[in-house]
């Protein structure tokens, strides 16, 4: 079994980055919604 481990970090980056970049993009709004579902009136 030989396997390429350049080639498998390669492809864990290009699964991760993409949802790096959309938390970053709206992470204000994903913790707005957070805080506004835990307030209790």
């Amino acid at each position: 079994m030989n396997f390429d481990m350049g080639k498998i970090y390669m492809m864990i980056l290009i699964a991760i980055v993409p949802i790096i970049l959309v938390y970053l993009f709206l992470s204000k709004y994903i913790i707005a919604g957070i805080t506004l579902g835990g307030v209790k009136e």
